[in-house]
């Protein structure tokens, strides 16, 4: 008995297996009645659920149980805890900064002092005096001999040597050697011969007196902790100086002894400071030695040593309790007279010209110095006491009054309140008052955080009141304080003028403006726009205190006084910038506020001016970084594109652009352009496409398969596809053609222009436009565009689609074209590519199903054979050495399938176009046709079975199996052999031999196969099973 097709009646099974549809009553997205939002009125207020965005209506002391306990344990943490979690991280991490800023060269040079100094053999040593005296009678011979040169590798080990000998001499008991050798490290502090070794040097130097202060430290602690008669004590680490037995105050004593007997004066003053918190056992004000010591740092002639001597007396004086500002005032203002009278300051006005390369490099070698004593200058400040409430009873300061809850639970009010404003003529002329009386009125009030919360507690306040009232009058007091560090620095003339004076050293003022409280700067913006302009001299470019001003007035623009008034002034200074460096530096920083203020006639200022200047100088990679930052802020700022290209000279601007930059804007537009809708306006279109091309050009074919190219070219394809010319579809191909010219380098470009090209032709065949020779030039478009692109895989892809198209324009002949092109590509394609996994191999095998659904469609060719497609599909994946079992199994499946669906006198589907004829219509009942597919089923057969059981892994046998039993279920009727036509031997005993056709039989043995391989449990096998019984394919016993 042989095969026969199953015959199928298409339409009766979508009838038979299409679920019943009722209609429904209502629609399910229309409004819902009254009735239906009814919400059952069950109580959760039982439920203990914590809502981390609900507002908490619960108990109040619940919400205070965080503030109080956080205050509490921050006002009982150790004194040492504190400092040595905080002080120590920063600082370390401050020293990495400081030498990554200042890299040193391998090799150094360094004086023959030094050199002494860092021998660490214990020879004899001539003074320090004596090698003076011998450098002044002989100055030639130090001069030759007084430089030597070593790796800065030898250069750290030499100091590491000296830091181990100093621990091993201090654990050995040997405190004097100790102290000797930390006397040499402060030496070499002195020596500023080497300029860009001195960061690193300080870095190293400081760690070992660091190390020594610690030991002294812990030294005189364990002395502390005995008492006058000899009794082992717990010592707090808030301790008082009272609490300290007299032995470890005369150790203390002996230790600043033996520091205050250094002769020279820049090692007495590090060690000292090295050991300044020991000062807290002789002293409850440790922090009164702190004006001498900076008093005695005015005695050090070199002026880099001097400043980096003050850097280190900000970080050791912030290890004492007492936190005071008016050592680090002065040292800043110390440091401001060595800038101005050491002739490191020239104004600009002066003749000299820019400063010489030493001066320069000695003020950047300066600058961490300022930098960070103006940053503990403002931390000190602004730290608010952890213990430390207040509240606020009215609307401002002034009008109503502060008040506070004393420790007795007593009201303390503060400000013009009660009868003190009825006294408020009297004192309007006293100018203190408001301001130092206040302040001092506000430390005597101190009181415990924990009364506070108490006191809102009793009186069920709400918790948010507490916390603004705190935050209301903590800001209040600091701006008090950063009011008297102005004054210390002699920039405010009072409280109220806090930028009263006309001038500051531009490299203090660039500080200064970097810590100063963004609440401050935006109130006084007037005022330090024109202390800027006053402060102009060469240790600071002053276009970079313009530019931190602007970034600073960014961080709060909508607090910013007077806003128009300071872009005004803005524009009015940098109007005279003949630099376009410095112009695009300020303007930069101040462009958003012009945007988000909308002053659009400031944007057409700014942007006018960064076109003339543009226009004269050559654009460096400075400037194409600025102009890059402004670019991409007003495309940010813009919703759409036309916005965009309505301002002033923008396009002449990117024009200038080039490299990263440009690519980085290109990129930003191209973002901006597609997000939303088509792009329909021609010359949008234009500027797209040029700013695109501008991409293309941009990108390095060396490397253009990395990540970044790739990006670039979705973005200029995802331009491509939203581009639409509506009815104006010649225009629209004109384009895709030229597209293709200009973007060769970019694979996926080209598959969108073929996706493009086809999405014509459909619209075309959509809208009844008939005229094929555009669809035509659609095509082959396509056609001359798809060998282009290097992957076989996407190829064979955009073939069989533009074949499909093809077809639905009734372009047969095209469309067997592309079908041969498709085959042609089919033999080359690869997916293993030289490695050992293939790549994609579920996309391959959909591409492949796509082919034979596409085959259904396109009508036989006698002259070549009705199967010659299919046939020559089947010949090219039996030629492909690396084709897998289960790929290939997978796709004979879907052959089988196909031949069965061209069997049948009605096909499931047919082409669009009215002029192309299926095999139904052509081949209806021809037998010839019907014999030609029998004999292409059975060669289909022979080679699955052989391709199931070549499968080495067990379980992929078994699905394979199933797959092919479903196929052949699917394809063929029931029919058997009493002969047992079909003949199948096992796995172990050789090759399947096709005698004659039974389905049945075939079906019988490939599940045999299934069960042999799979679990009886097996869903897939389950199922299969249930198929084949309800079409009768399995015998009685077989299931």
């Amino acid at each position: 008995m042989e095969l026969k097709f199953r015959h199928r009646d298409y339409k009766a099974e979508e009838q038979v297996h299409s679920l019943s549809r009722v209609a429904a009553e209502t629609h399910p997205l229309s409004p819902q009645s009254p009735s239906s939002d009814q919400v059952d009125g069950t109580d959760y207020g039982r439920d203990e659920f914590f809502d981390p965005l609900r507002e908490n209506h619960g108990k109040p002391e619940d919400s205070m149980k965080g503030l109080g306990r956080t205050s509490t344990e921050i006002a009982g943490e150790p004194y040492r805890d504190i400092a040595i979690h905080f002080l120590g991280k920063e600082w370390t991490s401050y020293k990495k900064v400081l030498m990554q800023k200042f890299p040193v060269s391998k090799m150094i040079s360094i004086s023959s002092l030094s050199s002494s100094i860092m021998k660490t053999g214990k020879g004899p040593e001539k003074p320090s005096a004596n090698v003076h005296l011998e450098e002044l009678d002989d100055p030639q011979r130090f001069a030759e001999e007084g430089v030597k040169y070593i790796t800065l590798q030898e250069y750290v080990a030499r100091l590491t040597e000296l830091k181990d000998e100093i621990s091993r001499a201090w654990h050995a008991s040997d405190r004097i050697t100790s102290f000797n050798l930390s006397i040499k490290v402060a030496k070499l502090l002195s020596d500023t011969s080497v300029l860009q070794l001195y960061p690193t040097l300080f870095v190293l130097a400081t760690e070992i007196l660091d190390m020594l202060g610690d030991m002294v430290w812990e030294r005189i602690r364990q002395k502390a902790e005995y008492t006058e008669d000899g009794t082992l004590v717990h010592l707090p680490d808030n301790f008082q100086a009272t609490e300290i037995c007299a032995e470890a105050k005369e150790t203390c004593y002996n230790w600043f002894c033996k520091v205050g007997s250094i002769r020279e004066l820049l090692p007495r003053i590090y060690l000292e400071l090295a050991i300044c918190h020991c000062w807290r056992f002789l002293s409850e004000q440790p922090a009164n030695y702190l004006p001498r010591l900076v008093m005695m740092a005015r005695g050090i002639a070199d002026p880099l040593a001097s400043f980096y001597c003050r850097l280190y007396l900000a970080h050791c004086a912030q290890k004492l309790p007492q936190r005071d500002i008016g050592h680090l005032i002065i040292s800043m203002n110390d440091m401001k007279t060595l800038l101005m009278n050491g002739a490191h300051v020239a104004s600009v006005e002066k003749p000299s010209g820019a400063l010489s390369g030493t001066r320069s490099s000695k003020l950047g070698l300066m600058e961490p110095a300022i930098e960070y004593v103006m940053k503990c200058l403002f931390k000190e400040s602004c730290e608010v006491e952890p213990d430390v409430g207040y509240l606020w009873d009215g609307e401002s300061v002034g009008t109503t009054g502060l008040e506070w809850i004393d420790k007795e639970g007593k009201k303390v009010l503060f400000g013009r309140s009660g009868s003190e404003r009825k006294g408020k003529k009297k004192r309007r002329a006293n100018s203190d008052y408001g301001g130092r009386e206040k302040i001092k009125r506000v430390k005597r009030g101190i009181l415990s955080f924990v009364h506070i919360t108490s006191y809102y507690k009793k009186r069920k306040l709400d918790i948010e009141i507490l916390c603004n009232n705190l935050l209301t009058c903590n800001a209040y007091v600091k701006q008090l304080q950063i009011g008297d560090i102005l004054m210390g620095l002699g920039l405010a003339r009072n409280q109220s003028e806090l930028f009263g004076n006309s001038s500051c050293v531009s490299l203090v003022l660039h500080h200064l403006l970097r810590e100063l409280p963004i609440r401050i700067v935006c109130s006084n913006a007037l005022d330090i726009l024109h202390l800027i302009e006053c402060s102009n001299d060469y240790s600071f470019n002053q276009c970079l205190n313009y530019k931190l001003l602007g970034l600073r007035l960014c961080e709060n623009i909508s607090h910013v006084k007077e806003v128009h008034l300071v872009m005004k002034k803005v524009i009015q200074v940098v109007s005279q910038f003949n630099s376009l460096d410095e112009y695009l530096n300020v303007v930069d920083a101040h462009v958003d506020i012009a945007l988000q203020k909308h002053m659009d006639s400031y944007l057409d200022s700014i942007l006018d001016g960064i076109f003339e200047r543009t226009l004269d100088e050559e654009i460096g990679e400075n400037e194409l970084s600025s102009l890059q930052s402004i670019l991409l802020k007003l495309l940010n700022h813009f919703d759409n594109l036309e916005n965009i290209l309505r301002l002033n000279h923008f396009n002449q601007i990117l024009s200038v652009m080039q490299g990263s930059s440009r690519t980085i804007v290109n990129m930003r537009i191209l973002s901006i352009a597609t997000r939303n809708s088509c792009v329909r306006d021609p010359t949008t279109i234009q500027f797209l496409f040029e700013v695109s091309r501008s991409l293309h050009d941009s990108i390095d074919l060396s490397t253009i398969k990395e990540k970044e190219n790739n990006h670039s070219a979705h973005l200029v394809s995802r331009f491509i596809h939203m581009v639409d010319y509506d009815s104006e579809v010649e225009r629209h191909l004109d384009f895709l053609v030229q597209c293709r010219g200009a973007f060769g380098s970019m694979s996926e470009v080209k598959e969108m222009i073929v996706h493009s090209s086809n999405l014509l032709v459909v619209k075309a065949t959509r809208n009844d436009i008939s005229d094929v020779i555009f669809v035509k030039s659609c095509i082959a478009c396509s056609e001359v565009t798809i060998p282009s692109i290097p992957s076989h895989l996407k190829q064979l892809n955009l073939y069989l689609e533009t074949a499909e198209v093809a077809l639905m324009a009734g372009l047969v002949s095209h469309s067997d074209g592309l079908v041969d092109s498709a085959l042609r590509c089919l033999h080359n394609v690869d997916l293993f590519e030289g490695s050992r996994i293939p790549k994609d191999i579920d996309g391959f095998q959909s591409t492949l199903c796509k082919f034979c659904s596409l085959i259904v469609m396109i009508p036989g060719n006698i002259e070549r054979g009705v199967t010659s497609i299919p046939r020559n599909m089947f010949s090219i994946l039996s030629s492909l050495s690396w084709m897998l079992p289960s790929m290939k199994a997978k796709v004979l499946c879907a052959l089988i399938l196909t031949v069965a669906a061209l069997s049948q006198n009605n096909l499931l589907y047919h082409a669009i176009h009215d002029e192309v004829m299926g095999n139904d219509s052509l081949f209806y009942c021809d037998q010839q046709y019907l014999q030609e597919l029998f004999s292409f089923s059975t060669v289909l057969l022979q080679s699955l079975i052989d391709t199931v059981l070549q499968e080495p892994i067990q379980a992929a046998r078994g699905n394979l199996a199933l797959d092919a039993c479903n196929a052949v279920a699917s394809s063929f009727e029931v029919s058997h052999s009493s002969l047992c036509a079909f003949f199948l031997k096992s796995l172990t005993e050789g090759p399947v031999i096709l005698v004659c056709q039974g389905a049945s039989e075939i079906c019988s043995k490939l599940v045999e196969t299934a069960k042999l391989s799979l679990s009886s449990n097996n869903k897939y096998l389950q199922s299969t099973i249930k198929f084949l019984n309800n079409r009768g394919f399995l015998q009685r016993g077989e299931s």
